[in-house]
């Protein structure tokens, strides 16, 4: 139930973030660049290009693992429920930031749910957004740290979203810093929040450790009393028959 909470809690920040990030006008999130290009180029909105996205990608994973895993494909109802909720985002979220130090602000904010609904739902373990699907699938075949390989695949979408938008409306469409600064920084954060919640997790075991020890103490004590009252009666009642 907890891991179901999590995974939840990860994919509807995870639409958010993504989501803020567009409405920075300093270019939407690597992570969604090529959606976004498309959404841009077809009469389609945010969340259905993201849905076509995900599929595409859920192929990708098919042909690099080679053999039907039931992880990836149980990643295309998560396409179609991520499209959908990305889309109540888009229509819902108003916000339109009117000079670069709030554009700014806002861009890190986004930057960061983005990174923490990205770990939320790795750590859940459940079923992967196919872009952050596709990430893990990469870092295992290659054996590299997921932030690392997410790093360099978002520079990956960047490219090729500068590609679609030159080849069908000849301009860039999407791109600017912002997008820049989401592919070198969301990698980083996710590994921050792995290692601050390793870190959490290791304090929290630490404290158990030391909960237990204390009753073991206590139990022990507790035992060492009873024997000595046990035997003082014992020492009582030998005398009294006596």
């Amino acid at each position: 139930m907890k891991r179901w909470i999590v995974w939840i809690a990860g994919i509807n920040i995870l639409a958010f973030g993504i989501v803020l990030n567009t409405k920075t006008g300093l270019g939407c999130a690597a992570v969604s660049s090529i959606n976004y290009v498309i959404s841009r180029l077809l009469p389609i909105g945010f969340g259905t290009a993201s849905t076509f996205l995900y599929l595409v990608l859920i192929g990708i994973q098919l042909l690099i693992v080679k053999r039907f895993e039931k992880g990836i494909i149980a990643q295309i109802p998560f396409s179609i429920l991520f499209g959908w909720i990305t889309e109540i985002y888009d229509q819902g979220i108003q916000i339109e930031p009117t000079n670069f130090l709030s554009q700014f602000l806002v861009l890190l904010i986004a930057i960061a749910l983005t990174a923490l609904g990205i770990y939320l739902f790795m750590k859940a373990d459940i079923v992967y957004n196919p872009v952050e699907g596709t990430t893990k699938t990469l870092a295992d075949h290659f054996g590299r740290p997921v932030g690392s390989v997410k790093i360099v695949f978002d520079l990956f979408m960047i490219c090729c979203s500068l590609v679609l938008g030159f080849l069908f409306s000849g301009q860039i469409i999407g791109i600017g810093i912002g997008t820049v600064v989401s592919a070198v920084l969301c990698g980083r954060i996710i590994n921050t929040y792995g290692r601050i919640f390793e870190r959490s997790n290791e304090y929290k075991s630490i404290a158990i450790k030391n909960q237990l020890c204390k009753l073991a103490i206590f139990l022990t004590q507790k035992d060492i009393e009873n024997i000595i009252v046990s035997r003082r009666l014992s020492h009582y009642v030998y005398i009294n028959l006596v």
